[in-house]
């Protein structure tokens, strides 16, 4: 994921600056930092045969994973199969996701709302 600004971005037009990014996310702290060191070799490489304008690397936000309890994770995942089932619907199957967004936020919370999770499971709607 990504993205890509291209100055002036007109047709049949060449491009006098390019500016992209690269949204990395991997819940393996390692395997993240192993993808962003070939990147960085891959640039390092890129600037050596380059023979336009300056290349810069710039990295904007780096949070680090987000990982929810699993007591927390299984209340969910029961709750969605219980909606799932009478709508005669497959439950989803386990994910994992390298979301920062709400995720973060949530998971500072996430003992207060396994607590209401397990509240919603004893009183079923």
């Amino acid at each position: 994921m990504g993205r890509w600004r291209v100055f002036p971005n007109s047709i049949n037009t060449i491009a006098g600056e390019v500016a992209f990014s690269i949204d990395a996310r991997c819940a393996d702290e390692a395997a993240l930092e192993s993808f962003e060191q070939a990147l960085g070799a891959a640039l390092d490489d890129t600037r050596r045969e380059w023979r336009g304008g300056a290349i810069s690397v710039e990295k904007l936000f780096a949070p680090g994973s987000t990982h929810f309890a699993p007591s927390m994770l299984a209340v969910m995942e029961r709750a969605v199969a219980r909606a799932c089932a009478p709508a005669s619907q497959v439950a989803p199957m386990h994910v994992m996701s390298g979301a920062f967004h709400d995720a973060m936020y949530l998971a500072d919370v996430q003992a207060l709302a396994y607590a209401v999770a397990k509240l919603a499971e004893a009183q079923p709607v």
